[in-house]
């Protein structure tokens, strides 16, 4: 097949290939994506922290953070101030107030100890309630600038808002590339890790709580993957999924969605990577939580097989020919009476039950509908997959036949 009319580069990949099968498991490997590999590129999804917020008490006052002070009561004053270089800001009469790294929540208490000398009446005493109230705010944020290495799409030093989070800096960056983790993505501070982001968390469960905040010179380090699965056939959602050291089959299951309704669920089968050669494992669902996956198993799940277990049918010449429920001592007799008996057109003389045998061979057994149904024979106990047969008289006519000889 001409590379250029079919449109995929596999054909390195077909050497020694001489079963359709594998042909088509490799179609299949191409045509898959990686579970939320398209997370960060999709211009639906923005990652954009918003400002429009009020202040969080536990955000960390930092260089170029825009302090806003107000006073009102007995005495009214508004400052706007920016954190130094040096991490202090400076109000008139008071001297320098050191705020670097303190949250807003315990720069609130100590910037209000300091005013008290000036606006006496913000403080509660013995006496006299306070007459004056103060309130601290953010103004203008501060930018820092964190750097974004390993497996990423685009790596490379990035300025974001101090709000930012490392689900900021990973879209700003394209997220990580084919072979990058999503599984361990490391927040690095001051040489030291601080944090660990699980993509699947957010994927998977709408969590954020490893989503930390950045902070300037912060690094975002994105590892190459250690495992990664193929799941195919009946799941919701059929991908490359990357799963954590120990995690089972049924993890891999859970990350896929489950099995889809027309799954068959009595097992599952995993083709693996030996040292040599591939081997085929058949794991039953049993053992679902116990068998350990490894990087580049490709699991596949079957569709339930087309037959019943429990099925037989009516046609013909009933009132309600279709197919019933094989229940204990269910015979030709009783079924007759579930289809609601015989139409006025019913042939009464001979009637067909064609059945399925072990070796998928059919055989028929021909009875007397009428003799039947007097009990001037013995009924007939049905088996699954029996198909009763009585002729209407009208069929029966259309089939006559003229031979000239």
């Amino acid at each position: 097949i001409p590379e250029s009319d079919f449109g995929l580069d596999i054909f390195d990949d077909l050497i020694e290939i001489d079963s359709i099968a594998l042909l088509n498991e490799l179609l299949a490997k191409k045509e898959l994506k990686i579970f939320g590999s398209d997370l960060f590129s999709n211009k639906e999804i923005n990652f954009e922290p918003s400002v429009n917020t009020p202040t969080p008490s536990n955000y960390q006052i930092g260089s170029g953070d825009e302090i806003i002070i107000d006073v009102w009561g007995a005495s009214e004053q508004s400052y706007a101030l920016t954190v130094s270089p040096e991490g202090s800001i400076q109000v008139s009469n008071l001297g320098p107030i050191f705020v670097n790294g303190m949250t807003v929540e315990l720069a609130t208490s100590k910037v209000k100890s300091r005013l008290s000398k000036i606006y006496a009446g913000l403080l509660q005493r013995e006496d006299q309630a306070p007459n004056t109230f103060f309130q601290l705010t953010l103004g203008g944020i501060r930018s820092v600038k964190i750097n974004v290495i390993g497996e990423v799409m685009n790596p490379g030093s990035y300025t974001l808002s101090s709000f930012s989070t490392v689900f900021n800096a990973l879209y700003y960056a394209g997220g990580p590339n084919e072979n990058g983790s999503m599984r361990n993505i490391e927040l690095v501070r001051n040489n030291k890790v601080v944090g660990n982001l699980d993509v699947y968390e957010y994927l998977l469960e709408g969590k954020l709580s490893s989503n930390l905040k950045l902070e300037d010179q912060d690094v975002v380090l994105i590892k190459t993957y250690n495992n990664r699965v193929t799941i195919t056939g009946e799941v919701k959602r059929p991908a490359i999924y990357e799963l954590m050291e120990n995690q089972n089959l049924s993890s891999l299951l859970n990350y896929s969605g489950g099995f889809t309704e027309s799954a068959y669920t009595a097992n599952m089968q995993i083709k693996r990577n030996a040292e040599k050669e591939k081997e085929v494992i058949t794991v039953f669902n049993k053992d679902f939580e116990n068998v350990e996956i490894k990087n580049g198993d490709y699991v596949t799940v079957n569709k339930i097989l087309d037959r019943f277990t429990n099925r037989v049918r009516i046609e013909g010449a009933v009132n309600m020919p279709g197919e019933y429920e094989l229940k204990e001592g269910l015979t030709a007799k009783k079924l007759i009476e579930l289809a609601e008996g015989l139409r006025g057109d019913a042939f009464t003389g001979r009637a067909l039950i064609i059945r399925l045998n072990e070796d998928l061979t059919q055989s028929n057994t021909s009875f007397e509908v009428s003799d039947l149904l007097k009990g001037a024979i013995s009924d007939i106990q049905l088996q699954k997959e029996d198909l009763v047969k009585i002729s209407s008289i009208f069929d029966l006519k259309e089939q006559k036949t003229l031979k000239i000889q």
